[in-house]
C-alpha cells in the first residue's frame, strides 16, 4: 500500500482512541450502563470526529484520484509513443519505397542506348558514365564522351532528354536519401549503399553541369569514403 495512504489510515486509527481519554477522565474505568449518558457522549464525539473523518476521507480520495490521473497520463504517453513509432515506421517505409522506385528508374536510364544511328559500337549511358569517371583526371576525353557532353547541352536532342531524366532522378534520390537518413535514427547504411552505387554518375553531372554542386559532391564523395575504408583494412 502506498505510504501516504498508510499515514492517513494510521491517523484515523489514532483518532479512534481519542474518545477513550475523556471517557476515562469522566467515568473512570467503570462501565456506564446509562443509555442517556452514552447518547450524550456519542453525540458529542460524533459531532467532533465526523468532520475529521470526512476530511481524512477527502484527502484519501484526492490522493487516489491524483494517482489515477498520473497513471492515466503515463498510459496516454505510452500510447502516444506507440502511435508515433507506428507513424514513424510507416513514413520510413514509404520513403524507402520511393527510393527503390527511383533506383529502378535510374537503372533503366543507364541502359538507354545513346550511340549514334549506324554506329558500329552500341553505347549506353552506363558506358558513358564509366568512361567519364575513368578519364576524370585527364584533360583530353574520348570522342564519344565529348559527343555525349555536347548533345546533353543541345536543346531538343535525344541525349538531352536522357540526361535531364538522369539529373532529375539523381536529384530526387539525393533528397529522399537525406530524408530517410533524418527519420531513420539509424546508421547510414542505406544512404551509403546508394551513394556508392551511383558515385560515377556524379562525375558526369559535374562535367555537364546544370546540377547543384551539393548533389554531385554527395555521390562523388562516396567513392572517397569507400577508398579510405579499403585502405584502413590493409
Amino acid at each position: 500500500m502506498n505510504r501516504i495512504l498508510i499515514v492517513i489510515g494510521t491517523i484515523a486509527g489514532i483518532i479512534l482512541l481519542v474518545p477513550v481519554i475523556p471517557y476515562v477522565s469522566m467515568y473512570g474505568f467503570h462501565w456506564v450502563n446509562s443509555q442517556e449518558v452514552w447518547g450524550q457522549f456519542g453525540d458529542f464525539f460524533g459531532g467532533l470526529l465526523n468532520p475529521i473523518y470526512a476530511f481524512l476521507a477527502f484527502l484519501a480520495l484526492l490522493y487516489t484520484t491524483s494517482l489515477q490521473a498520473a497513471e492515466f497520463k503515463r498510459t496516454a504517453n505510452s500510447m502516444q509513443q506507440q502511435l508515433d513509432h507506428l507513424k514513424h515506421s510507416a513514413e520510413k517505409e514509404d520513403i524507402f519505397k520511393i527510393i527503390k522506385d527511383i533506383d529502378d528508374d535510374l537503372e533503366a536510364i543507364l541502359k538507354t542506348v545513346v550511340s549514334p544511328d549506324g554506329s558500329q559500337t552500341e553505347l549506353n549511358v552506363n558506358h558513358i558514365i564509366h568512361e567519364g569517371f575513368r578519364l576524370r583526371n585527364i584533360s583530353i576525353k574520348t570522342q564519344s564522351y565529348n559527343d555525349f557532353i555536347s548533345l546533353a547541352n543541345s536543346s531538343g536532342s535525344i541525349v538531352e532528354s536522357v540526361y535531364l531524366r538522369l539529373a532529375l532522378s539523381i536529384g530526387s534520390l539525393f533528397r529522399h536519401l537525406n530524408m530517410y537518413y533524418e527519420i531513420s535514427n539509424e546508421s547510414s547504411y542505406v544512404s551509403d549503399y546508394f551513394r556508392y552505387k551511383y558515385f560515377m554518375v556524379g562525375q558526369l553531372l559535374k562535367d555537364i553541369g546544370n546540377v547543384d554542386e551539393e548533389i554531385y559532391d554527395f555521390f562523388l564523395s562516396a567513392n572517397e569514403v569507400h577508398e579510405q575504408q579499403e585502405k584502413s583494412k590493409l
